[in-house]
């Protein structure tokens, strides 16, 4: 798997056929970006 620069910006989803990391970018979308990592910790993704 590539290096992950930021892990805090990051997202990992796991499918059958492998991860997909997929970096977010704060200091362009900060109110996306924080929206995402809530819906994320209140398991909206799983």
């Amino acid at each position: 798997m590539a290096e992950i620069k930021d892990r805090e910006n990051a997202l990992i989803m796991e499918t059958t056929k492998g991860n997909v990391v997929i970096e977010m970018f704060p200091d362009l979308a900060p109110g996306h970006v924080a929206r995402i990592k809530e819906l994320a910790r209140e398991g909206a993704y799983d």
